[in-house]
């Protein structure tokens, strides 16, 4: 939403295990919270139809369910989507000191002010990229591991897709 004058508004509306933080001043302002059906350990909230035919043992959520919210953004905010596999086996801390080392590389390799599209895809390349390196590590003491209270070690081998936005103002 931005209507003339108005704030610049992200309405939210997230359902299950993959997530959405707001990046700001170099910390995270928003981060949404993972759902979980109750009483279950790594059985997210989901949408599905499933056929009769396959019974009645499965879960299915409801859009109502969605965690919703309205987050007032600001120039240079940095907006991250990701499925639970970056969620899993990066903690936020790893995350804040990705980005701000991905912001510093970025611009020493351009040797030039970087455009918030560039910026983005550099970002993005780097989150997926150590994830991808911890969800290979077997001596990892995950996120993942952490939440679920499991005795093993290990990084998470899941699907980790990450999309990352940077808010900029439209020139008139």
């Amino acid at each position: 939403n931005n209507n003339n004058n108005e704030n610049l508004i992200l309405n939210i509306a997230n359902l299950g295990d993959s997530g959405i933080l707001i990046f700001r001043d170099e910390k995270i302002i928003f981060r949404s919270v993972e759902q979980q059906q109750p009483g279950h350990f790594n059985a997210p909230f989901q949408l599905a139809i499933v056929p009769s035919k396959y019974g009645n043992n499965h879960y299915s959520n409801k859009p109502s369910q969605a965690d919703c919210h309205e987050i007032e953004m600001i120039k240079d905010d940095i907006i991250i989507l990701a499925t639970d596999g970056l969620f899993d086996n990066l903690f936020d801390e790893q995350i804040i000191e990705i980005i701000k080392k991905s912001k510093e590389l970025a611009i020493k390799q351009t040797n030039d002010i970087l455009n918030n599209n560039s910026l983005s895809k550099f970002i993005a390349y780097s989150l997926v990229f150590n994830a991808r390196n911890f969800a290979a590590n077997e001596n990892w003491r995950s996120p993942f591991v952490v939440r679920g209270r499991l005795r093993e070690l290990g990084g998470k081998w899941d699907d980790i897709t990450t999309l990352v936005s940077i808010i900029h103002h439209k020139h008139s």
